[in-house]
């Protein structure tokens, strides 16, 4: 059960939180993990016809995005977890780009950090958990940002 754990990381607090309870089950069930960072892309319109340049946070800190997933993964391979990373970007929702690495890697179960906006705030603003429970391939493990 849960032989391959997709943990899906960005600079939050319950993204850390998420990498802790993903190492957790890694520890207890064996399972493999891969820390997964997405870059989303955005698309500049062109002048003129034509498709338009991408522009985004993956053409300005790559080096930063990586460095994130590298300490994650040194974590969790310093706690005995068999653990790889990645990078991923486009322009596609990143609650796309997550469910899409999900379904190429053969995970097993996703397991991701919320911050836990109101209702509200998560209908106007779009939630990139949300999104990924309804496209996702296998089951979604959401770790939210509760207040103590």
């Amino acid at each position: 059960m849960f032989d391959k754990i997709l943990v899906a990381i960005d600079d939050s607090e319950p993204s850390q939180r998420a990498l802790a309870v993903a190492q957790e089950m890694a520890g207890r069930l064996g399972s493999e993990v891969e820390v997964l960072h997405v870059e989303l892309l955005y698309l500049a319109p062109s002048v003129g016809v034509g498709v338009g340049a991408a522009l985004g946070p993956a053409d300005v800190v790559p080096a930063e995005a990586q460095a994130m997933v590298e300490a994650a993964v040194a974590r969790l391979r310093a706690a005995g977890a068999t653990v790889t990373g990645s990078v991923v970007s486009g322009t596609d929702p990143v609650g796309q780009q997550v469910a899409d690495a999900a379904v190429a890697r053969h995970a097993e179960l996703i397991v991701m950090g919320s911050r836990g906006r109101s209702q509200l705030a998560g209908l106007v603003l779009g939630s990139t958990a949300y999104q990924v429970i309804h496209l996702a391939p296998c089951p979604v493990l959401v770790v939210r940002n509760l207040p103590v």
